[in-house]
């Protein structure tokens, strides 16, 4: 792919200064609020607490996903998470935590480096840009991921994971791309239509390594409970997850359309948008010609948050999407197409408890409808850019 086409609103020195501002301060940003935890309520690393919490109930034999339900912290994991939690249940919860933000901290990194090598081009430090600078800033340290990393989710580990397979099938490095997929699978939502795309486009190879990779994850989970028995828990952990209202489309904290139409009044529209979310899986693997990798992949994710389902906290997939949506509008080298850009973003960005506060159902899903006309002007500036950034993916 090409390089970012930014116009330069300042003397290349200037440029350079403000745009190692703009990463220095989403780096503070992200240590500020995602590590130090200023103006946030919970301890850090809450939501790890159920991971650290089933791994040391997995090494006893327990079953951490029967004894999740009828808890405030159900645990829905597939199965062959098992082999993951029972290394953080060997360390104290401390330095499990410590582990796990490291991990956090290096998919950033991670995802950082493939947005700076398949759109950003960023080669010397002396002669960065404001807007690659921006860009950067976007993948380093937006609200999203300073979330993430407080919460000490594993979203950010699974969607690293997700582009470095992806890197890695298009330089048609099949055992690597399926090796790195199998491990990305502990978190479904997020490889759910990758997996879709690689049987459109019959790459079993990297199916077949990425499937054993995951049996492989599963052993101990069997080992410690038999096959049924690590079914039937994981099933019935669902079930209770699903049960709760946090986790229904409507709620607040669930994301896409089904929550939309919820939000008005409409029900019983999940199955259409399931199968509308393979359809569309299908429309981009025939498009694939006039998209660019980069786009696709994260189509996948943009269609699994809006079709699918997706919680509020799962938009820190998309965080390489909104740098591209900048580099998209800076290559049109139109100054309204940034304004746009911006205005998009803001709308991502908003704190959704000022917009709560209204007591207006629809009002809570605005990010959702946010997100359509995010696609709509990336894949209009994609035609239109003055320094194209499509290639033709080889899947």
């Amino acid at each position: 792919m090409s390089n970012l086409s930014a116009p330069r609103f300042f003397n290349a020195k200037t440029e350079t200064v403000c745009a190692w501002g703009l990463i220095v301060a989403s780096l503070v940003f992200l240590a500020v609020f995602g590590i130090l935890g200023l103006f946030r309520s919970g301890s850090f690393g809450f939501d790890f607490a159920v991971f650290h919490k089933a791994g040391v109930e997995f090494l006893q034999g327990q079953n951490p996903w029967l004894l999740s339900i009828n808890t405030n912290g159900p645990f829905s994991y597939p199965p062959h998470i098992g082999a993951v939690i029972a290394v953080y249940g060997l360390l104290p919860f401390k330095i499990a935590l410590g582990l796990h933000t490291l991990l956090n901290l290096c998919s950033i990194a991670i995802v950082a480096f493939l947005a700076n090598h398949w759109f950003i081009g960023v080669k010397q430090g002396q002669a960065i840009t404001v807007l690659q600078g921006l860009c950067l800033a976007l993948v380093l340290g937006n609200p999203y991921i300073a979330h993430s990393v407080y919460e000490g989710q594993l979203s950010l580990p699974a969607v690293a994971l997700l582009f470095l397979s992806w890197h890695f099938l298009q330089r048609e490095r099949w055992l690597l791309a399926g090796i790195i997929l199998g491990v990305a699978t502990i978190k479904p939502q997020v490889a759910i239509l990758y997996i879709l795309w690689l049987l459109f486009s019959w790459q079993l190879r990297v199916l077949i390594v990425g499937g054993v990779v995951a049996v492989l994850l599963l052993i101990p989970s069997v080992v410690n409970y038999g096959v049924t028995d690590t079914f039937t828990a994981w099933f019935a952990s669902m079930a209770y997850y699903a049960k709760q209202w946090a986790n229904q489309p409507g709620s607040p904290h669930v994301v896409g359309m089904e929550g939309v139409f919820v939000s008005v009044g409409v029900l019983g529209s999940g199955v259409f948008l399931k199968v509308l979310s393979v359809l569309s899986v299908w429309w981009v693997y025939i498009k694939r010609q006039d998209l660019s990798p980069v786009f696709i992949v994260n189509l996948f994710l943009l269609i699994a948050l809006t079709l699918i389902y997706g919680h509020d906290t799962d938009f820190v997939v998309l965080s390489l999407f909104f740098s591209y949506l900048v580099c998209l509008a800076s290559n049109t080298q139109r100054i309204g197409a940034l304004f746009i850009a911006g205005g998009l973003l803001a709308l991502m960005f908003f704190p959704q408890r000022f917009i709560r506060m209204f007591d207006i159902a629809v009002l809570c899903h605005t990010r959702s409808i946010t997100l359509l006309f995010c696609v709509y002007f990336m894949y209009r500036w994609e035609r239109e850019s003055t320094s194209p950034v499509v290639s033709t993916s080889p899947a």
